[in-house]
Parts: structure tokens; sequence; C-alpha cells
């Protein structure tokens, strides 16, 4: 199942744009370039199998939910996942995974769990700024 942001819903009525036009498809563009940063990557597609629509990221990968809450999950067995020096990790396909309490480790630094909250924490005046910018050049 995709995972799917929807960040700055707020900023949206502030700046009165009208959702699914071309300044709320900007934003949502703005506000991917600005998670790069803080989304986890260290190999895999996360970053790259994502869908841009208005208002919505949609991440792709089925391991996106993880990541996003940084927790660990688990199969019947115990184990987050096989491993196999050929293939990589895996898990039994339609097999259901439980949510632990135990920290995701993150390896690139500056990433994280909910990387959209992070951005927006550090990046949201430069989003707003360039969002206005796109509005007073009339959408262009």
């Amino acid at each position: 199942m995709p995972l799917i942001l929807m960040p700055v819903n707020e900023l949206i009525t502030e700046l009165k744009i009208a959702e699914g036009g071309p300044v709320h498809a900007f934003l949502t563009e703005e506000c991917y370039r600005a998670m790069d940063a803080f989304t986890p990557y260290r190999e895999g597609d996360l970053k790259s199998n994502v869908e841009l629509r208005p208002g919505k990221i949609i991440y792709n990968e089925p391991y996106a939910k993880y990541m996003y809450y940084g927790k660990k999950m688990v199969m019947s067995n115990g184990k987050s996942a096989f491993y196999n020096p050929d293939y990589g990790f895996w898990s039994k396909k339609g097999e259901k995974k439980t949510l632990t309490n135990e920290d995701l480790v993150y390896h690139t630094p500056g990433t994280g769990p909910y990387w959209d909250k992070r951005m927006w924490s550090v990046r949201k005046q430069d989003v707003i700024k360039k969002t206005q910018d796109f509005l007073n050049r009339g959408g262009k």
C-alpha cells in the first residue's frame, strides 16, 4: 500500500490557492524537492518511485510506510525479513507484518521518520517564498 503525504494544507488555504490548479501543483512539487534531503535512502527506489498530484506526494514502494513511521515491523516468525546474499532482503508475499516499538536506524544524516514534518520545520519559509514568487510571476 503506498504512502500518501499531503503536506501544508493550511498554506493552500492561507495563500488562497485553487485546489488542483497550477500553483497547487507547484507547491506540491516544491515540497517534494525540499523533502528530498530528509527522505531516507540507502538503496532502492523510495525517493524515485513517487507520484506527484496537486496536494499529494505518493511514495509507491511497499516499505514506504515502514520507513515513514520509523518503527521496526516483524513477520510472524519474529524476523523483519529474510536475507539472501544473491537477492538481498525479502519477505514472504502476502505476509502481514506487526509493528514493534523498536526504532529504525537511519544511516544518512538528517533523514528519518516523518520526513515531511522534518522538512517543514526547516524549510517552511523557503517553500513559502518560492510559492509566493511563483504566484507573483502569474503561475509561470
